[in-house]
């Protein structure tokens, strides 16, 4: 199909190109797994900043000392907005785990599944999350961590966006949940959640 292939060539080169490799193939290979066909845009990404400097602000008290990880950090288009709060970028994709590495030298990279980094905490923490919970094969677990390790008290707060209307962790033991803000300059639009 040329109309195709001459889609996916204008796509990639206006920017949706990560190195080598494009995030419109990777969702199209793989939509349960990467959950947008491109990167979040920088007005969805302004608003996730916006929120992860709020609950941090919150969470990390006088000193404003608090490790933040940033669960499928992708490409970067979030950590651009959230690099001053010194997030660890989790990302479990090979070229894009390099391609932050290449893009923000200054912090720490882990090629890892979120799950593993979840599970595996053993200081307080918050956590901003770019994994799409709408339609991934993993999210039931994801959810269930997210609340255990905020029940254990590991967790302080999570930020997140998601591509469904309502609260993705409505069944949580979150004391408190508000959906921040609604960005309709996405694709798909996007709702940005806070759990404190």
């Amino acid at each position: 199909m040329p109309e195709v292939s001459s889609w996916l060539e204008s796509l990639e080169s206006d920017h949706v190109m990560a190195g080598s490799t494009s995030f419109v193939r990777k969702f199209l290979c793989d939509p349960q797994g990467v959950g947008a066909l491109a990167p979040a845009t920088r007005t969805l990404a302004g608003s996730v900043a916006r929120a992860a400097r709020e609950a941090h602000r919150r969470a990390a008290g006088h000193d404003g000392v608090l490790q933040m990880l940033e669960l499928g950090a992708g490409t970067g288009a979030l950590t651009s907005e959230i690099s001053a709060l010194n997030p660890v970028l989790v990302e479990k994709d090979a070229a894009w785990a390099s391609l932050l590495r290449l893009r923000f030298p200054g912090l720490e990279v882990r090629q890892e599944c979120a799950l593993e980094t979840l599970a595996s905490l053993s200081a307080p923490c918050g956590v901003v999350s770019s994994i799409p919970l709408w339609n991934n094969p993993q999210s039931g677990q994801l959810k269930q961590l997210l609340q255990s390790k905020y029940a254990e008290g590991l967790l302080l707060f999570c930020v997140l966006y998601t591509y469904g209307w309502t609260n993705p962790l409505r069944k949580g033991v979150f004391r408190h949940a508000h959906r921040a803000s609604f960005v309709p300059r996405s694709l798909p639009p996007a709702c940005v959640w806070i759990y404190q």
